[in-house]
């Protein structure tokens, strides 16, 4: 009997690893259906155990015996120094750490403990972590050849693949299609547009009372990517059929969406998108008015129909952090209400750089095409390697008081000279950068000339789909600010 208690055990122990994991429920949010598949395979192994124990109870020694061997050797990889003699870094390979979804500070103390480049696992996967703004340029540039993306699931909807991961010609020629287009979209009349259809929103909300702010935010981006890209503005009679394909889309990216329904927003939002061809001045006017073939090009529309799905997402998320951090920096947020008009524009735009070098900007992930060397440690082929954006943002070497929010470190349009990427790097810098600086812009103005803001919540912050998050009680109101006399 102790023998068969002892052995269960052991085999009770074995899956703990995978099972702690999937108790976190940033992890099973991220990634849904993986964390459903891990969950059965976890019910089969149970239920391999207990039909052992029922038909072969002889057999659990020999079970649990294996199983022991196994928990050491996860062990003995978890060890910072295994896979030193091969040459790898320094770094612990634990199966299913919980540090890189819970702790905020998990890649600063992995750089003090084990140094600027350290190996570690990411949802099973290993990988090698580099921190330091000359190895990120070393990186992403001369040894870019020898990296490629992992893709993202949405990709291969895509004849040719999403613009990040597409074949390097066919991604500078949509790049190109793209910037030209975006150059026409972001006309004058439509910056205008824009920037009052922000203060519109925001003028609603007020009085409405304490309310969810990324629902609200992704609502406006999307409203204000769907102008951009296809120039159908919040009232036109088109508009609610797009709004509804694009939220399809997003309901497919949580995996709360099947691929009939995925496939049935994007046929739908590329009919709109043909009828929608000659008429307007968004992107996909002016991409269509160059060549008009270009209205059946599937992977041309349906890179834009991702496009204004991800940018609003990107950019709404962008606003909440604005409102989360602003509301906790009060002594900022008075002097962008005293400042003159004439200083205001370059105070919101150091608001928004400075915002972006602290949130938003969590980390660059390349895969391994070839053995590669970094700082003398090997990094094999298939290895996942994890720029941290986020430590080198906070680089004590580049920017003084590196954790503080300090907006007038930007002031005059100064950045550092090196390090500074919230919006990528190199051939895959965003292309919508004008945009985030519009939208952030707008927002932080209206908080400074005309709303108060109120939140409530917002801690402790939560990792989710590759970012850091306030908290999901996180609530804001907006108040009109009392006229000085």
């Amino acid at each position: 009997m102790v023998v068969t208690i002892a052995s269960l055990a052991v085999l009770a122990a074995v899956p703990w690893p995978v099972y702690s994991l999937l108790a976190l429920r940033q992890v099973r949010d991220w990634r849904p259906a993986e964390a459903r598949k891990a969950a059965l395979g976890l019910l089969g192994y149970a239920a391999g155990v207990a039909g052992a124990w029922a038909l072969l109870p002889q057999s659990l020694p020999y079970l649990a015996g294996a199983g022991a061997l196994w928990l050491l050797g996860e062990r003995i990889r978890a060890h910072n120094r295994w896979g030193a003699w091969s040459g790898l870094p320094p770094g612990s390979l634990s199966l299913a750490p919980h540090g890189p979804w819970t702790d905020e500070a998990y890649f600063r103390k992995g750089r003090e403990r084990y140094g600027p480049v350290f190996k570690f696992t990411r949802y099973f996967k290993p990988c090698i972590c580099v921190i330091g703004h000359e190895r990120a340029a070393e990186i992403l540039g001369k040894k870019r050849d020898a990296l490629g993306l992992p893709p993202l699931a949405m990709s291969h909807r895509i004849p040719k693949g999403y613009i990040r991961f597409m074949a390097p010609e066919d991604r500078e020629a949509l790049r190109v299609i793209l910037r030209e287009g975006l150059d026409c979209a972001l006309n004058e009349a439509r910056m205008a547009r824009l920037r009052a259809e922000i203060d519109r929103r925001m003028e609603a909300a007020v009085g409405a009372g304490a309310f969810e702010p990324r629902g609200f935010c992704h609502d406006l981006t999307t409203d204000l990517m769907l102008d951009v890209i296809y120039g159908v503005m919040p009232g036109d009679p088109a508009a609610p059929a797009f709004r509804a394909a694009i939220a399809t889309l997003r309901r497919g990216e949580a995996e709360r969406a099947g691929e009939p329904e995925i496939e049935a927003a994007l046929v739908r939002l590329g009919a709109l998108a043909r009828e929608r061809a000659d008429r307007g001045d968004g992107v996909l006017q002016a991409a269509v008015g160059a060549d008009p073939g270009r209205a059946e090009d599937e992977t041309l529309l349906r890179n834009l129909a991702y496009i204004t799905l991800l940018g609003s997402t990107d950019v709404g998320d962008f606003i909440v952090w604005a409102l989360k951090i602003l509301s906790e920096a009060p002594e900022w947020l008075a002097d962008l209400r005293a400042a003159p008009d004439a200083r205001l524009a370059d105070m919101c735009g150091a608001t928004v750089k400075e915002i972006l070098r602290l949130e938003q900007s969590e980390f660059v992930i390349r895969r391994a095409t070839e053995d590669l060397t970094i700082d003398g440690f090997r990094v094999p082929k298939g290895w996942m390697i994890v720029i941290s954006t986020r430590e080198n943002h906070r680089d004590p070497e580049v920017y003084d008081a590196p954790h503080a929010f300090r907006p007038a470190r930007f002031l005059g349009g100064g950045r550092p000279v090196v390090g500074y990427r919230p919006l990528g790097a190199f051939d895959r810098t965003c292309l919508g950068a004008p945009i985030v600086d519009l939208v952030g812009t707008q927002v932080v103005r209206a908080l400074a000339r005309g709303i108060d803001l109120k939140v409530t919540g917002g801690d402790p912050r939560r990792y989710a789909a590759q970012h850091w998050r306030p908290n999901p009680a996180f609530r804001v109101a907006f108040a009109c600010r009392p006229k000085v006399a």
